[in-house]
Parts: structure tokens; sequence; C-alpha cells
């Protein structure tokens, strides 16, 4: 019998692909395995939570067939929850329309953490019903968003590739110290930019995910942008040119505290050009949110900025691990979330280095295969 409130679970897009997979399988006992996974669930009262970094993965193989076959996989489902997309946009939402509701709720109750953000945006963050609510016209048209999705993997193999890259050791220097440093002569900063450049390029071959066509072009626009921003600045201007860059980026003057070190000058200069956007888009004042809402409040980013410190390095950084950290930070609002091993070993570390987020995550566990999460779920 179904309990009086569903529960729901984050699958990994892989089960969902391995599902539709047996979905349509010559072989009878899988069929019935794929065709009665969901019911199965639903009878315990569990179902799927669906977001857009799902059909992100799913979309993007080369064989229309079985793209058609999962996504009637998914249309065939008796319910399901998705996170709700911002405005008009069809289909669910993505991780940041989890982060849009975060803040709005964070925004109207500054008072409260991140724990209880996360409680008062559910209802903004979740829709439940059944597939026809969210896909109204079935879908028919992925294959119109699937140049786009395959863009956005490519743009994740860049990001996994260079976000952790360190070519100098200033992360824990005070920008007060940067600041104050020697200006270099520009053909001096020339030759260590380009010599940077091939650093980098070296190690995208040697630990970026594979399927990079080119490491020299990621690189080059890489350096590219640093160029531009140093090319912005007024040798005339009394203010120091360190800090014109991190203005020229998007700080404000007055947020550049030189206490703090250059890691947390940038990890606050990315938090805001994301809350700057979401202010902009809920037609919120800029300034009273900035004031109120800080990272550590929305669950999103606190997710985020603890796995990218603390999570181990890979030896290839795979662009599936973007995906896998959206996913994640759907956690919050689930009843269980299933993840890869190493996605589980990195939640771990994170929890023993911030007791707060122990119980934050709710319920995570590693599954190989869509059977080991339905003995799981009947269980509970």
């Amino acid at each position: 019998m179904a309990m009086d409130r569903p529960r729901f679970v984050v699958l990994d897009s892989s089960h969902f692909a391995g599902l539709a997979k047996d979905w349509v399988s010559p072989v009878k006992e899988k069929r019935d395995a794929a065709r009665l996974f969901f019911p199965m669930l639903a009878g315990k009262g569990w179902f799927p939570l669906l977001c857009w970094h799902h059909l992100e993965e799913l979309i993007q193989h080369e064989d229309d067939a079985l793209v058609d076959a999962r996504l009637r996989y998914i249309l065939s489902l008796p319910s399901l929850a998705w996170v709700r997309a911002c405005g008009e946009f069809p289909g669910p939402g993505s991780v940041v329309d989890v982060m849009t509701a975060e803040v709005l709720a964070a925004y109207e109750h500054p008072g409260v953490d991140f724990l209880q953000v996360a409680r008062i945006a559910r209802d903004d963050v979740l829709s439940f019903g059944s597939p026809e609510d969210l896909f109204p016209d079935r879908f028919d048209g992925w294959r119109e968003l699937r140049h786009a999705f395959v863009e956005r993997q490519e743009d994740a193999r860049r990001i996994a590739a260079i976000s952790r890259w360190r070519a100098m050791d200033i992360n824990d220097k005070r920008v007060g110290e940067f600041s104050n440093a020697p200006l270099r002569k520009a053909s001096e900063a020339s030759n260590v930019l380009r010599n940077l450049r091939g650093v980098l390029e070296r190690e995208i071959v040697d630990r970026g995910d594979k399927r990079i066509a080119d490491p020299a072009v990621i690189a080059g626009e890489f350096f590219l942008n640093i160029a531009i921003g140093v090319n912005s600045i007024d040798s005339s201007a009394d203010l120091h040119p360190a800090l014109q860059i991190l203005v020229n980026e998007g700080l404000e003057l007055g947020d550049i505290d030189p206490s703090l070190t250059f890691s947390e000058t940038m990890d606050l200069l990315i938090f805001q050009k994301r809350l700057r956007l979401v202010a902009e888009s809920a037609g919120l004042d800029w300034g009273a949110v900035k004031m109120s809402v800080k990272c550590d409040r929305i669950p999103v980013s606190f997710i985020e900025e603890s796995m990218r410190r603390y999570s181990q390095d890979q030896s290839e950084r795979k662009g599936s691990e973007l995906n896998d950290l959206h996913l994640l930070c759907l956690s919050p609002y689930a009843d269980m979330t299933f993840v890869d091993k190493r996605t589980l070993e990195n939640v771990r570390r994170v929890q023993s280095k911030i007791p707060a987020l122990r119980g934050f995550f709710g319920k995570v566990k590693k599954a190989a295969g869509y059977n080991e999460i339905s003995r799981e779920l009947t269980a509970q």
C-alpha cells in the first residue's frame, strides 16, 4: 500500500538508460523487469524525481531510436516528481531553477540557514503528477535540442578539465598581499602567460576528459580571457591593477576584503555572478539581495562549493562529474539519491569535513543497476 506522502528517489541517468534498454529488449524477462520496476516502487510509495540534467544525458546518444525509447519509457511511468522550471519553459527544471527557488526563500526569510531554506523552498522546487503533466507535447521535438545538449556537454568537459588546475600557489595568498605585489613588465608578463598556457595544455592532455578533441584550443581560450582582463587595466588609475581586474569581472570595490584569500575572493565572484542573474530574472533589487543572500545559505551553492573543495581529484576529470554534482543537488529534496561509487565517497569526505551536511543530503547510496535499487527501496 502506498504511503500518504509520496517518497521521491533520484536515479542516475545511467539507471534510466538501463531501464529503457531492457524495456525494449528481445528478452521477455528483461522487458518485464523494466515494465514493472516503477509500478512496483509506486506501490511502496516511491516515485522518481526527474530534472533537466537527466534529459541532457539521455538525449545525447547518437541512436535516435534508442533516445525515442528512453523518452517513451519515461512517458510510460505511472507518476513522477520533477523540478519545477521557472517561466513557461516546458519540461523539468535544472539546478538553476532549484537555486532560484532557494535564493527567493533565503531573500524572503533573511534569518534562516541553508537547512531551513531547503525546507521553505521545497514546495517551489518540486512538482508531482503524471508524465503528461510534465510533457504535454510528449517531447516530440527533442531532436531540436540535441545540438545544444552536445555543446553543453563539451562545456562540462572544459570546466572539469580546468576547474582544479592551479598554475601558481596563490590560492591561500591574501588579496591585500596580492594587490600590493609589484607589476611585471609587459614582455615578462607575456612570457609568463605563454608558459602557463603550455602548462595548462599539458594538464588537459594528462588529466582532462579523453573525449576533449583539442586541449590547445581550450588552454588558448582560457588565457585569452585572462589577457583581455589584463589589457583592460588602466595604468593611470589610482586603483591597483589586481583590484581593477576583480572589479572589471563584476565585484564591487566594497565587496573586496583584503583579508580574504585569492581563492575565497574568486568563490565570492562566481557566486555573485550567479546570484545577480537570479535577482535580475526575479525582478529583485540587486543591492538588497547581495546584502542578505550569502553562499552558505543557498543549498545548491553550499553543496557545489563543499564538493569542489573536499572531493577527490580524479586521475581523469570527466565532464560527467558536473552532471553528477547537479543530480546530487537534488538530494535535499529527495528521500533517497542513488549515485556512483566515486560520488558516494566524495559525499562521505565532505560530511566528515562539514558535520552540518551529514543529514542534509538525505539518504545517499550507490547502485550499479536498477535491480539493486529495486531491492533497496522495496525493503524500506
